[in-house]
This record gives structure tokens, sequence and C-alpha cells, in this order.
């Protein structure tokens, strides 16, 4: 069986930690090494953390970090001092099933060509209870993907990867030396890897329990009809602008960093992804016939449901170009 390490990162997480950790040690199968990143905790995170793994048989390490990393360079940095096979990524604040490890594992020695394995998880609150909802649904993985397996594609999107519910085969992802701004690690790894054929591998089985509370840095939540709508309408003003300028910069930084690191044929689809956001970061200095006409040739090219969410985002920007701004005269 291929040994694993387990790189968690912490920023004042007293409250959950200590389950965390106790839910790595109850594995079916013991990890090789624990690698803590701690991002400048001012409460007693770490003191918790030497709590529990003092008196554990393998080996530990907690490494404080000189400056703020940041969620993505705080990773970085945990997974550059694992030695493991396999590397899992690890939240601070969530709880592993016993058989995650293993699980995972498994998947990995059956599947040669396997880069990364992420499993699904059940959301629950902050006292564990059971919120009826999976992360997958939450984020929108349907079983028809699960089918086509086209994840580079779908990745241009959306980032359907956990990395609490992530582990990576160690020799590639040292590979990958920096993560652009504006990426997260797992969104990152997953990209970088779904250009290799047959590296990405889902695992159907909820093996976290997603803890869902006030001060998650990534979260999810079933949403309702009602949530939905008026989420979708909360993005028309200042929301939709900084999502546009965000996204920009993600996917320009990313075609930076990739330039003559990779395929010519992914490059250009991510610069492809970088030009899109680009013109729609425009829209707003754009009249509405214009912005109009924009649109509507990146919809019918495409662009709108290979970047975006398809015919709802048309419509959303229709509506925005139309009536929720200030638009030049044409």
């Amino acid at each position: 069986m291929l040994d694993y390490s387990v790189a968690l990162c912490t920023y004042n997480g007293e409250k959950y930690i200590r389950q965390q950790l106790e839910s790595i040690l109850k594995q079916t199968i013991a990890p090789r090494e624990i690698i803590i990143s701690d991002d400048g905790s001012t409460d007693g995170t770490l003191k918790a953390a030497e709590n529990i793994l003092e008196n554990t048989a393998f080996s530990w390490k907690i490494v404080r970090n000189a400056g703020d990393r940041g969620v993505a360079g705080n990773f970085l940095n945990a997974i550059r001092m694992c030695s493991g096979d396999i590397i899992f990524t690890c939240d601070q604040d969530d709880v592993w099933v016993e058989k995650k490890a293993e699980t995972m594992l498994r998947i990995f020695e059956n599947n040669e060509n396997a880069q990364l394995v992420f499993s699904n998880g059940k959301l629950v609150d902050k006292d564990l209870n059971d919120l009826h909802a999976d992360m997958w649904c939450a984020c929108g993985l349907t079983k028809r993907m699960l089918k086509q397996k086209k994840w580079f594609n779908y990745f241009l999107k959306h980032n359907y990867v956990t990395g609490a519910a992530m582990a990576l085969k160690r020799e590639c992802v040292c590979k990958i030396f920096a993560i652009p701004g504006g990426w997260l690690h797992d969104e990152w790894f997953a990209l970088r890897l779904s250009m290799k054929d047959s590296a990405i591998f889902p695992c159907e089985e909820k093996l976290i329990l997603y803890r869902q509370h006030t001060v998650n840095v990534v979260g999810m939540k079933k949403k309702n009809l009602f949530q939905k709508t008026r989420e979708w309408f909360g993005n028309f003003s200042e929301n939709l602008k900084n999502i546009r300028k965000m996204q920009q910069i993600r996917w320009h930084n990313a075609s930076e960093i990739c330039a003559g690191e990779i395929p010519s044929v992914y490059l250009k689809k991510i610069d492809r992804a970088a030009d899109f956001w680009t013109g729609a970061y425009q829209l707003q200095n754009r009249g509405r016939i214009a912005g109009s006409l924009w649109i509507l040739k990146n919809f019918f090219s495409g662009n709108y449901h290979r970047f975006y969410t398809g015919f709802r985002g048309e419509i959303r920007d229709l509506f925005v170009q139309w009536f929720n701004r200030k638009s030049k005269n044409d």
C-alpha cells in the first residue's frame, strides 16, 4: 500500500482542530506524517495540535509562517514539506470518515495514471449535524459529467474539486512550482493535472464531513429556489463587476504562468478564457447596443457555455446592460 502525508493548514482553528486531528488518527491506514503549516494563528490552535500529536507513533511537524501566505501559499508550503507517496490536503475544521485514506489510496493503486483523486462529502453544520446535502450537488457536479470525464473543459468554467477532499501524487504536484494570483491550491492543481489523460479520478463515496460555519474560507450550502433567485439578482451591480474583474485577473495570471509550460491546445483555451473575461469586464464601459452585440456574439460562439453559466449568464448580462447600469450613448 502506498504511504501518505497529510498537509494540514491552520489559522485560528482552535475550536475545531482537535476533532479533525482525531479523525485522522482513527484512519484505518495511518499516515506517514502530518505536516501543519500555520499562517499566524493568535489563538490556541498550535497548542491544541501539539497536545494531540505529541503521543502519536508517526512523524509530525508544525511550521509557523513568518508572514501571511494566504490560503494557496500556505498549502503550497505544507505540500512542499511532505515526503509521502500521496499527499492529502486537509482543512482544519472538517472531519474525515474512518476509511477515507484507505479508500482513496486504493484508487491510486488500482489506476497507475491517477494523479489526483477527489471524493464527495456530506455537508454538516458547525456541530456536525447532517444538512442532508452533499458537496457534489452543492457545486453542480452531475452524473453526466462524471460519465463524460471532460475535466479540463469543466474546470475552465468552475472548480469541482474541493481541497479538503483531495489527494495528489507527490511526484506530480511537486513539479508545479507556483500558483498564480487569484487561484486556490485545489482549483489550480485540478486544472493543471486535468491536462493529462486519465489523471483525475472522482470517488463518489462521501468521505468527509464538510463543516459549514460563519468563518469558512471557502464553503458550500444547499440553496432553495428563493435563495438562488436572490443570489442571481444580487449579482446585478458592483458584485457582478467585481466577479468579472477577478476572473479577468485569474485567467490572465494563469496564461502568463503556463506560457511555455503546457501544450498549446490547452494554452489556447486558457487564453480564450482570459479574453472572454476581459471583454465581460469591459462591458461596463460599452454602450447598451455595443455591449449587447458583444454578449450575443459570445453566446453564439459558445463562450458563455465554455467559461460562464451559459444562457443564464447571457440573460443576466443583457439585463444588466440595459436596465441596471448607466450606459454610454451609442
